[in-house]
């Protein structure tokens, strides 16, 4: 599929500027791995600012690639900017402008104006990012949060028809992996676990990334990894990052008991973000992967590092949009660099399409 005017898209254009030279050879055409995550704040990762949060895994990536400084997501809500960054289209041209529910309706809110109606299912005759890619010869997976149909079997549960496989990924499983919202409904799995410091709890959800990661395969692929963190509700189990954590605030902070288990959930992200770039690593896939990382909008007010932003998740002020945004291609985007021109994450489907020449 050609994509339009799509050498004239900002993110593509930024990608371009710090990259380095092409060699006259002709190359295979990359890998593509894109990590999203959930209400992560802009200043959340330490390579963007924070003092108190531990993220080694994205602070290397940004070292090895490129960090943009105003990256911003499409909605400052999940579903709608999810949908957006699968289609390239912004949510109102989708009408798809808050989260799906289960009934469609407008929010009983006592506002000034009227609230956008909750959205049902994306519809399949949207041109996603991933059919665009398998129609190239990607092969496509999809590990994750969908949050882009009504919800089936409860919440977040995905459709039979308008899930991932509906929307051109080959392969996809849901998973809440590590995620409280696999064990916080049942209060006796609130309690801490005593694992030596280090270990974290298995999560399914990055597990099977790896496993497609370790396959072997002639085509290149497309997998998004779409994580459940660090969304409410905000807990962490382990108890040696929950004290590592709370070591790292001060003892003066009001909310310092919350923040602790929230940077656990950062750590966690991280750490899973780790084990997806290891198994690149291990297979010999960094050079030829480009890796993309960022969230699908701003942190919670509770919770996330959004200043000196302001705002926050469900809202337009810049502590609800602008998001963190880093990409590594090894040879073809120059270690260590930040961009500071404005980019979207409707920007990443002709990035995308762009890079993979689909």
């Amino acid at each position: 599929m050609s994509i339009a005017l799509r050498s004239l898209v900002p993110l593509a254009s930024a990608i371009t500027m710090f990259a380095w030279p092409r060699v006259e050879a002709v190359e295979p055409r990359p890998n593509i791995l894109f990590i999203l995550a959930d209400d992560l704040g802009w200043s959340d990762p330490a390579c963007y600012g924070n003092k108190y949060f531990e993220t080694p895994h994205l602070d290397r990536l940004a070292s090895e690639g490129l960090r943009f400084t105003q990256a911003y997501a499409p909605a400052p809500i999940c579903s709608a900017s999810r949908a957006a960054l699968l289609t390239g289209k912004t949510p109102a041209r989708l009408h798809f402008e808050f989260v799906t529910k289960t009934t469609p309706g407008f929010q009983p809110m006592v506002t000034p104006l009227r609230a956008p109606s909750y959205p049902l299912d994306l519809p399949l005759e949207e041109n996603t990012i991933a059919e665009v890619l398998a129609d190239s010869g990607y092969e496509t997976a999809f590990f994750g949060k969908w949050h882009l149909n009504r919800h089936h079997n409860g919440y977040l549960g995905w459709s039979p028809t308008h899930g991932p496989r509906g929307q051109g990924f080959a392969v996809a499983e849901n998973d809440f992996g590590s995620h409280p919202y696999a064990y916080y409904r049942d209060r006796s799995q609130r309690t801490f676990v005593d694992l030596p410091d280090g270990t974290f709890l298995e999560d399914g959800l990055t597990a099977k990334a790896v496993q497609f990661l370790e396959q072997e395969r002639d085509s290149p692929f497309f997998l998004f990894v779409s994580h459940y963190h660090v969304h409410d509700p905000i807990h962490t189990r382990l108890r040696w990052l929950h004290d590592r954590c709370l070591a790292r605030i001060p003892a003066s902070h009001p909310r310092r008991e919350v923040l602790a288990h929230y940077g656990a959930m950062v750590a966690t992200l991280d750490h899973h973000v780790g084990e997806l770039l290891a198994t690149l690593e291990a297979r010999g896939l960094s050079d030829s992967t480009l890796v993309v990382f960022t969230s699908d909008n701003g942190g919670h007010p509770q919770y996330a590092g959004n200043a000196p932003l302001r705002g926050s998740k469900w809202n337009l002020y810049e502590g609800g949009i602008r998001v963190p945004l880093i990409a590594r291609w090894p040879g073809r985007i120059e270690p260590g660099e930040t961009c500071d021109a404005p980019v979207c994450g409707t920007d990443l489907f002709p990035t995308f399409a762009e890079v993979a020449e689909a």
